[in-house]
């Protein structure tokens, strides 16, 4: 049988929200909102959320921890 402390244990791996954007030189152009555990799967899962298929667009993905 399960403790009730259990239950409630926090998740360990914290997930964040982080802004997406595509950079082109000095500019950069807002994409949108995903959440995930860092940076590197931010930017993946962005890829599949907002369905970027174009390598060149995926490899200018940007993604910032949202405050």
């Amino acid at each position: 049988m399960r403790r009730h402390a259990e239950l409630e244990k926090p998740d360990p791996t914290p997930i964040a929200r982080w802004r997406i954007f595509r950079s082109w030189g000095s500019s950069k152009a807002f994409i949108g909102i995903v959440t995930a555990v860092n940076q590197k799967s931010a930017i993946k899962k962005a890829i599949a959320q907002f369905e970027i298929t174009d390598p060149e667009h995926q490899r200018r993905l940007v993604a910032e921890i949202r405050h």
